[in-house]
């Protein structure tokens, strides 16, 4: 599934979704799977890249949405365990 740590949870597919550099390459990011999430359309190009929400990744596997005029903040549940 697509990352859901923007506003309107996701249910899309992995396969109907974009690969998002947490830190852009420009930035000095790296280019590996570690540095990077998915997200549909929307939640990419609309939300990220043309609204200006940041996502801040935790160590932890978590990460933070954080809205433009930083009022509103979402922390995203921890990755899945495995068994």
């Amino acid at each position: 599934m697509c990352s859901s740590d923007l506003p309107g949870g996701c249910e899309q597919p992995a396969c109907a979704c974009q690969v998002h550099h947490l830190t852009h390459q420009a930035h000095g990011g790296p280019t590996s799977v570690a540095g990077c999430k998915l997200y549909c359309f929307l939640h990419h190009q609309v939300m990220i890249h043309k609204m200006g929400w940041q996502i801040v990744p935790h160590p932890d596997g978590t990460t933070t949405a954080i809205s433009p005029d930083r009022k509103t903040i979402l922390h995203s549940h921890g990755p899945p365990t495995r068994e």
